[in-house]
């Protein structure tokens, strides 16, 4: 599974987000650029993996999701995630640099991984 690539405004920094797509759903791991400085002076960065699930406006009004026109599925879904699954991608980008191959590869891996566990590999587009 290849994942797509946006890049897009977001508030004063930038979101660079991968998108692994499949038929009832999407998941998306993103970051935002440039990092901030922390007390310590490392390089920190804000990012997320999203879980977006197709669903109809019903069943998102019923869940109060946010999401009654997603821009990941082009319609309602139902969507949950986690900032703190972020941590193995924030490590490489704090080790590596934005862009490197460990950093992609360490985004590919847990996008995939999700993907698979929320949706399963029949999920896949």
């Amino acid at each position: 599974m290849k994942a797509e690539r946006f890049t897009m405004p977001h508030f004063d920094a930038t979101r660079q987000s991968w998108v692994f797509r499949g038929a009832t759903g999407a998941i998306e791991v993103w970051y935002k650029t440039p990092g901030w400085s922390s007390v310590s002076g490392a390089t920190r960065y804000t990012g997320g993996v999203e879980i977006h699930r197709h669903a109809d406006l019903t069943t998102v009004q019923e869940h109060e999701a946010d999401h009654k026109a997603c821009t990941i599925l082009g319609g309602p879904c139902i969507h949950d995630g986690s900032s703190f699954a972020f941590g193995v991608v924030e490590n490489a980008l704090s080790v590596f640099g934005e862009e490197s191959p460990q950093v992609i590869a360490a985004i590919e891996e847990l996008g995939r991984d999700w993907f698979d566990h929320h949706f399963g590999r029949e999920g896949a587009a």
